[in-house]
């Protein structure tokens, strides 16, 4: 080892500033944009898609990643829904969506209080309490895996008894959410 970088503390401290001191600014400038491109490719899934996406939410920062729904489709395992108006489709769960999302978004829905979904043209879910959104799930298949025929290419559903909420037809059941494009993670007020 180079007795120039003799170890103060437990080495690190000084190691930075003597790295940062040789480099000067072109070769520290450099270094941060391998840092943010080797990041990019780490996060790949959930970056910014050509295509369309789903979005995760939070009411304070905004959108806090959106994971390619071709990723969702075609690389999360795909789950029957076990009861409900779409038994027996396939789709991811809503805990496999959020799990292939960075450290943070694991994090803020694992402390959540409810969350929220979105259809494309606007329309949402009432608050779902956290406990039921991790029984959601979003569906992409019909039971022969071949694309849903309508709602697609993400449909919100939910097994029977889990996340009930009033309907327009008047019963309470499980929120069935055409083309769901987005959830929206809530605290606690």
């Amino acid at each position: 080892m180079d007795p120039s970088y003799k170890a103060l503390d437990d080495g690190r401290a000084d190691l930075r500033f003597r790295v940062a001191i040789s480099f000067g600014e072109d070769a520290l400038e450099q270094f941060v944009q391998g840092l943010v491109a080797l990041r990019a490719g780490f996060f790949e899934v959930v970056a910014d898609t050509e295509g369309p996406s789903f979005v995760i939410l939070h009411p304070i920062y905004g959108k806090i990643a959106s994971v390619a729904v071709d990723h969702i489709i075609k690389r999360l395992p795909s789950l029957p829904v076990p009861s409900g108006s779409k038994q027996g489709y396939l789709g991811a769960s809503v805990p496999a969506v959020l799990a292939a999302c960075p450290l943070n978004v694991v994090k803020a829905s694992a402390v959540c209080a409810e969350g929220v979904f979105r259809a494309a043209d606007g329309v949402e879910t009432a608050p779902i309490s956290r406990q039921d959104l991790m029984r959601g799930f979003l569906v992409h298949s019909d039971a022969d895996g071949k694309p849903i025929a309508k709602g697609g290419p993400l449909r919100l559903a939910f097994p029977d008894g889990v996340a009930v909420q009033s309907a327009v037809c008047g019963t309470p059941k499980p929120p069935d959410l055409k083309n769901c494009v987005s959830l929206e993670l809530r605290d606690e007020n």
